[in-house]
């Protein structure tokens, strides 16, 4: 079923995802608030031997970034059989949210600990497609749209580098564990739905990514830091193990930002 031509669980999960949104908006806003509160104030610098630093800070982050798939095999049950013009997907947008945790190692060194929820979305280019529910094959202008949400708990080991007493470089190789909490694939003709699939059950428990992210950190007062990093991130696995389902791993590239509270 449609409304004004945009499908029901569209505005479904529009909806959903606002309130999810929403809360975040809150919490950022609130932090934004108070930094601004401690930034008319004077920032003081103390050296290592005249005050213990505690080694524990927090950051509220949000990812976008811009996510393709890539087909590792061509193996399908009899039931589900697709040809893919191509082995890449399109570039898509996708997003995250989430909380980091910062332990200081030293001078030049953090470990970083974070959990935040994605949702990424595919779509690959099909010469024909066929399932049960179909008389004959499908052909022509074909998409597979694939949509999944995946809870990620990354770990970085962060380099950084002190420029200024404001400024910092920071340099994160990471890895990555991403939990499926949804996966779901529709069949688009000409822009007209034909079939659509849950398929997590077919999905590894998890699978595990590698990445980078290169970026800086500015310590506008005592209390708060804002970061921006560019980042690209890898998965090694398909996130399907079932045999004879077409294996897609996932690639992207995009941003990494947000506030840092130091204790």
């Amino acid at each position: 079923m449609h409304f004004a031509g945009i499908p029901v669980v569209l505005i479904d999960t529009f909806v959903s995802m606002r309130k999810t949104y929403f809360y975040y908006f809150l919490v950022l806003m609130g932090l934004l608030q108070f930094a601004h509160a401690q930034r008319n104030g004077n920032i003081e610098y103390y050296t290592d031997s005249e005050v213990k630093r505690n080694p524990i800070s927090i950051g509220v982050n949000y990812s976008p970034f811009f996510a393709a798939s890539r087909e590792l095999n061509d193996d399908f049950i009899e039931t589900y059989r697709y040809d893919a013009a191509d082995a890449r997907s399109k570039l898509r947008f996708g997003q995250s949210y989430g909380l980091d945790l910062y332990i200081d190692l030293g001078q030049s060194f953090d470990l970083v600990v974070g959990v935040n929820q994605s949702r990424t979305a595919f779509e690959l280019q099909l010469n024909s497609f066929f399932s049960p529910g179909l008389m004959d094959s499908l052909r022509g202008n074909l998409q597979l749209k694939s949509a999944v949400t995946h809870i990620n708990i990354p770990i970085h080991i962060m380099l950084k580098a002190q420029l200024t007493d404001e400024w910092s470089l920071e340099f994160l190789p990471q890895v990555e564990f991403n939990l499926v909490q949804a996966y779901n694939q529709t069949i688009f003709q000409d822009n007209q739905e034909i079939f659509s699939r849950n398929i997590e059950e077919f999905a590894r428990p998890y699978t595990t990514t590698l990445g980078i992210a290169v970026g800086g950190n500015y310590r506008f007062s005592e209390y708060f830091s804002y970061f921006l990093r560019a980042n690209f991130r890898y998965m090694l696995a398909g996130m399907i193990e079932e045999r004879g389902y077409a294996r897609e791993n996932m690639y992207s590239f995009g941003l990494y930002t947000g506030l840092r509270f130091h204790f």
